[in-house]
């Protein structure tokens, strides 16, 4: 048994923190530099789905970002408003509701994106660039490892 496997040095706990720290410096950080465009980081979150994982429903949606209907729905009204998205029906299924971009919402994500790299970068800047590599390369593994939760529920 490795080290890391025995009970008395589970990494465990260490990665939840780690996860949790960075989350709330992650939030902190976004809603306060989105602050001064009508954003918020869960509002960016939605952008973020729907631009870089090319999610189209609101289904998707809650389910990739762990969140309920209802909360998508109403943070797709506020950006819709914001004129971020638009959404239609679905030539094939008009019960699907699909959602794209407008180009405000692109710049939106593209801003997002470029102010969560700048805090991610305060945060690793310890790191050299191999260990940096190392570093993305094993979280992408570990999310990768990870079901969403209507994977985890039984059929």
């Amino acid at each position: 048994m490795s080290e890391l496997n025995k009970p008395h040095h589970s990494a465990l706990p260490m990665i939840i923190s780690f996860a949790d720290r960075l989350n709330a410096f992650t939030r902190t950080t976004l809603n306060k530099e989105l602050d001064c465009y009508g954003f918020k980081f869960n509002q960016w979150r939605l952008i973020h789905a729907i631009s870089s994982k090319s999610i189209y429903t609101p289904a998707k949606l809650a389910d990739e970002l762990m969140i309920e209907r209802a909360t998508v729905s109403r943070y797709l009204d506020q950006l819709e408003e914001k004129n971020c998205i638009q959404r239609s029906h679905n030539r094939l299924d008009r019960r699907v509701v699909d959602i794209q971009l407008t180009p405000t919402g692109e710049k939106i994500a593209q801003l997002g994106i470029e102010l969560m790299d700048s805090a991610y970068k305060s945060v690793l800047i310890d790191l050299s660039t191999s260990e940096n590599k190392n570093f993305v390369e094993l979280i992408k593994k570990l999310t990768d490892n990870i079901p969403t939760p209507r994977e985890q529920v039984s059929a």
